[in-house]
């Protein structure tokens, strides 16, 4: 197979005690090393086969005796005409209120209902309507036996999860799948840098190209894999917010679900403290606090810029200092960048860059709105900066004390751009 293209693939376990890496290696055409290699990356996953469901016998309900069943004779019409037709037949005089009712044509008007509509409906068509309702009751019931038989015949299987363990032995009615894609494997981050560790959840810095979360095609250059591999004692670790792939600073992990969802509810009740540094381009001339509320996705979204600073692209330190955030076109004119603070009340996706995008400050390296800062390197070849956005404050409270955690990115974890004079 070529090596380069993507591949997904899934294989069902046919006996017990099956090796991962060889059947996938049999079943992709990919060598043994290479599985291995994507199973350590996070990029194989398994299904365990669950125990088929018992279908419980329909019971269907016992048949109605139509010539048993009598309607209610909610109004006393049946009791009255029965009255009636035992005195016509003993030749006795009708007295009380059926003198009126039924003087007159007592052997057409009243015979006929006792002898034919009366008689109808209870012999006849009521018959009908009973056999027709226990009918379809049946079918019903035979219906909903067979969908419930065949529910219960289908396979059923777990929440797939990643499987590392190169010597798992897989039993028989497993699922394997693998998604094998060789780019995205061989993806590379910085490390990150642990910044306090206080047992049920834990804050780091998260550099420039490292990702919060994985995908189904990997997760070994992301934060909270790096967390598992490095924490001590070895933890999980659950992400309770992100930042972008591209950004850095601080990112809360939690080491049990417990803790994750008491974390991620402060974030969703907008209860959790959270400020960001960028570098934007030009000159902002704003009056501070300047507070950006346009919707975002048709959501409300709250930016608040607190503090700003100025720099300008002079002198030779300054310009090496610079060298990855300052645009060809300014570097050397004496062009202004500005260093914000940021405080953010919502967290909508890419909310910072599409704000100070929209007054027209884009962040510098933010080619998805507007913040491309495209420089010739030696060869003449245009690079990109990295995203100029850090977050440098969170502060929220904690689960076992119930009290107000600040934490805040140490200034040697600071950019030299980001850093105030």
């Amino acid at each position: 197979m070529n090596n380069n293209k993507a591949l997904q693939i899934t294989v069902d376990v046919t006996d017990d005690g099956l090796l991962p890496v060889n059947l996938l290696a049999e079943a992709s055409g990919l060598s043994k090393a290479q599985v291995k290699d994507a199973m350590l990356k996070g990029a194989v996953w398994v299904a365990k086969k669950l125990p088929a469901i018992k279908a419980k016998p329909v019971k269907a309900k016992p048949a109605v005796n139509a010539d048993e069943f009598e309607e209610p004779d909610y109004y006393g019409v049946r009791a009255r005409a029965l009255k009636t037709q035992a005195l016509v037949s003993e030749g006795l005089p009708l007295n009380g209120p059926l003198d009126g009712s039924f003087n007159g044509p007592l052997d057409g008007s009243i015979n006929d209902p006792l002898d034919g509509s009366l008689n109808d409906p209870l012999d006849g068509s009521l018959n009908d309507r009973l056999n027709g309702s226990i009918n379809d009751l049946t079918d019903s019931a035979q219906e909903m036996a067979g969908t419930v038989a065949a529910k219960s015949a289908e396979p059923r299987y777990s929440k797939p999860r990643r499987l590392r363990r190169i010597k798992s032995q897989l039993k028989a009615g497993d699922q394997l799948t693998l998604n094998y894609d060789a780019a995205v494997l061989a993806g590379t981050c910085p490390d990150a840098k642990l910044i306090a560790d206080e047992g049920s959840y834990s804050v780091w810095y998260k550099p420039a190209g490292m990702l919060c979360q994985g995908s189904r095609w990997g997760d070994h250059t992301t934060l909270n894999r790096w967390a598992e591999k490095h924490l001590q004692p070895e933890r999980s670790a659950f992400i309770v917010h992100r930042i972008d792939r591209m950004a850095s600073g601080l990112v809360v992990l939690a080491h049990s679900k417990k803790t994750a969802t008491y974390l991620a509810k402060q974030f969703a009740d907008r209860k959790v403290e959270k400020s960001y540094r960028v570098i934007v381009a030009g000159n902002v001339d704003l009056s501070l606090p300047y507070i950006v509320d346009s919707d975002i996705d048709e959501k409300s979204a709250i930016t608040i810029i607190t503090d700003k600073s100025l720099f300008q692209h002079t002198g030779q330190d300054l310009e090496q200092e610079l060298e990855k955030v300052t645009d060809k076109n300014l570097k050397g004119s004496g062009a202004a960048c500005s260093v914000l603070d940021i405080n953010i009340e919502t967290g909508r996706k890419h909310q910072i860059r599409r704000h100070l995008s929209s007054l027209g400050h884009p962040v510098l390296g933010d080619r998805l709105y507007g913040g491309s800062t495209k420089k010739p390197d030696d060869a003449g070849i245009p690079i990109e900066s990295d995203l100029q956005l850090m977050a440098i404050k969170v502060a929220f409270t904690a689960p076992e004390s119930e009290l107000k955690h600040c934490y805040e990115l140490p200034e040697a974890l600071l950019d030299p751009v980001f850093r105030r004079s």
